[in-house]
């Protein structure tokens, strides 16, 4: 199992690798629709896991230099009852992150915070097909968040965060490479 400390170091290591001053914004996946009433098994965007450690869908992680903040969805009355309460503690307690904002306090502390920027960092472009030969679509969660982001930022211009992750997620650490023994 990975500790909290793992994706502390993990975000820690990610700062290091942007230009200061960077805010790093990034969402978690959203539950994909089965049928009409079921979602197919979930499973939490890649990147997303490795810097929080959350696994609840449509969580959104919003960092700079010294400050950190999660941002939890809006949930309905239904949603809530069908799918219980978002448990912040929790969720706190696996990323390490203090903070876990609700959604309107989560995007006014984004609007105020990206203002006067250079850079924003996220996965961009968030394409809606992989490819125009097959049928292979992506989540819709970046999509999503790419959106929402060009409403609500002013200045600054989007950087594609990939490279950097796939730059830190080559190496593995000791706490990952026994959480890989173990799954083999």
């Amino acid at each position: 199992m990975l500790t909290q400390n793992f994706f502390i170091q993990n975000r820690q290591k990610l700062r290091e690798k942007i230009s200061p001053g960077g805010l790093v914004i990034i969402t978690a996946q959203s539950l994909l629709q089965r049928s009409a009433d079921t979602t197919y098994p979930f499973r939490q965007e890649s990147n997303f896991f490795y810097l929080t450690g959350v696994e609840t869908p449509d969580v959104v992680l919003v960092m700079q230099d010294r400050e950190e903040f999660l941002i939890i969805p809006k949930r309905s009355e239904v949603e809530t009852i069908f799918g219980g309460q978002i448990n912040r503690d929790e969720i706190a307690k696996i990323s390490g992150i203090h903070e876990v904002l609700d959604f309107k306090a989560g995007w006014e502390r984004y609007k105020k915070m990206q203002q006067g920027r250079k850079s924003i960092y996220t996965l961009y472009p968030a394409p809606a097909k992989v490819s125009g030969i097959d049928s292979f679509y992506t989540n819709p969660a970046r999509r999503g968040l790419i959106k929402k982001l060009k409403r609500l930022t002013t200045s600054a211009k989007f950087q594609d965060l990939r490279p950097q992750l796939v730059q830190l997620r080559q190496v593995k650490d000791p706490e990952e490479v026994a959480v890989l023994h173990k799954a083999i």
